[in-house]
């Protein structure tokens, strides 16, 4: 069918290639405008994909789902649902050509990172993490998995990363924001009749890989208190925040606040104060942290509460892993 022809067809049909809740707004949106052909989920059992299969069956969305062993059965699914458009959220599995060829206007994937920066699937993570102030939604062309090159960028927005955001109230954000910017990427994809111009990548490239359990013990040899900060706001609530250890007992802290306090020359990781209003304080490799939010096999504390709960003394140490327990 005539490209043309089929965009004047309203409304387009979408196909949604999504392995998390991020995009259940956007699914959502599409459903309510009749733009929904389907969505197309992963075999791979975690939480997150849970959660969104058991979304999709509620609502009484129609999707099947994408074993790479099969990959033949997609383009035939794509076919019968007659999509025009593919959107992927952080989806793993590659795109072949037989599989792009049946979406009249293609496949983007839906990026949250300004790439070529955080190339990964937990880009929200690392950016937090590094004390980025800023992230970008962005729209990239799949291209097909024999190809070399990578796609061009269709549309970007920047997007505030608040110095209070965690990992998960900053994936919420994300997520209601992405219905309004998809929308306009496919109001500007009708109005331009499918002949979008492509933006390529430039600057250098990062990854963001999933974190191993190993990424998320605190260095107090190397990091200085704003990084042990932005570390435990990266992994809260996904992660656990981040590690600290104790002896040979794990702690999870989930916020940690820099301040300004005399650290009298002690090793980094040692406890140099605790008491009110201050609260629990440990020097780091520069300046000192003070620890607000714990949390155990006995629950979660702020700190005060978990150093007398657990007879927590200044002078005391925490482990120094080197990102290894």
């Amino acid at each position: 069918m005539d490209k043309t022809n089929h965009l004047r067809n309203l409304p387009l049909k979408v196909v949604v290639f999504a392995t998390n809740t991020v995009a259940i707004p956007t699914i959502n949106q599409l459903a309510q405008q009749g733009r929904l052909a389907g969505v197309i989920i992963t075999g791979q059992l975690d939480p997150a994909q849970y959660q969104l299969e058991s979304w999709l069956h509620h609502n009484g969305l129609t999707y099947v789902k994408y074993d790479s062993a099969e990959t033949v059965e997609i383009p035939t699914q794509l076919q019968r649902w007659e999509a025009d458009l593919g959107l992927a959220f952080s989806f793993p599995l590659s795109f072949d050509a037989s599989l792009l060829d049946q979406l009249h206007l293609g496949a983007f994937h839906v990026h949250v990172a300004p790439l070529p920066k955080y190339k990964g699937p937990q880009p929200l993570y690392w950016q937090i993490r590094n004390g980025e102030v800023e992230t970008t939604l962005a729209i990239q062309k799949v291209e097909a998995v024999s190809d070399e090159d990578e796609g061009g960028i269709a549309m970007q927005q920047s997007l505030t990363i608040d110095p209070l955001d965690t990992y998960q109230s900053l994936e919420n954000r994300v997520a209601q924001q992405l219905p309004l910017f998809i929308g306009q990427f496919i109001e500007h994809l009708q109005e331009v009749q499918g002949a979008l111009e492509f933006n390529s990548l430039s600057g250098e490239s990062s990854s963001a890989p999933l974190p191993e359990q190993t990424d998320l013990y605190v260095d107090w040899s190397s990091m200085n208190s704003q990084q042990i900060a932005n570390m435990a706001r990266a992994g809260n609530a996904q992660f656990g925040g981040c590690v600290l250890l104790l002896g040979q007992t794990p702690i999870n802290l989930l916020q940690a606040t820099p301040v300004v306090h005399p650290t009298y020359g002690v090793n980094p990781g040692t406890i140099c104060h605790i008491g009110e209003p201050e609260g629990v304080i440990v020097a780091t490799h520069q300046g000192a942290v003070k620890l607000d939010v714990l949390s155990g096999a006995d629950g979660v504390f702020s700190g005060l509460s978990f150093a007398e709960r657990f007879q927590i003394n200044a002078g005391m140490e925490f482990s120094t892993v080197s990102g290894r327990p």
